[in-house]
């Protein structure tokens, strides 16, 4: 039985280099339609 096992699922994962460009995309897509 590992330590770690259920542990990875409550801790926050670490960001990852898409992430950014993942909101960013969502941010502008919210930010046209709400301009709309």
């Amino acid at each position: 039985m590992h330590p770690m096992s259920g542990v990875g699922e409550r801790k926050p994962r670490k960001p990852q280099p898409g992430d950014t460009t993942l909101l960013y995309l969502c941010s502008q897509i919210l930010i046209s339609i709400s301009f709309q």
